[in-house]
């Protein structure tokens, strides 16, 4: 991919587009690299599969259709619609495997 957008992309573009895809990329290729305990991943973990009840004070997720093994990341991706304090509080109340990195990885999802 970095090599075909260097080779028909960046020649339609000007230097300040051509900086910012390349920091792009830099992002892209670290948390390529980064190791993650791969865990069961709800796949589509949006307000639409989000259910609050008011009265109990309970949340309910619902949907499982896309579940799949692979980065929690995925999921805090999904969840980033509530904003980077929101999810960094979800995170820090997540008990399973975690790696300094994944909140970073959500945001490139």
């Amino acid at each position: 991919m970095v090599n075909d957008t260097e080779k028909y992309v960046f020649p339609k573009l000007n230097k300040k587009e051509v900086k910012y895809i390349n920091e792009h990329f830099e992002e892209l290729k670290s948390s390529l690299n980064d190791t993650y305990q791969p865990v069961l991943v709800h796949g589509d973990l949006t307000s639409s599969n989000l259910l609050w009840d008011n009265q109990s004070n309970s949340l309910s997720i619902i949907d499982f259709s896309d579940h799949h093994i692979g980065d929690p990341a995925n999921d805090f991706s999904g969840l980033l619609i509530y904003g980077e304090t929101f999810v960094k509080k979800i995170l820090s109340l997540y008990k399973g495997s975690k790696d300094e990195n994944l909140l970073n990885r959500a945001k490139l999802n």
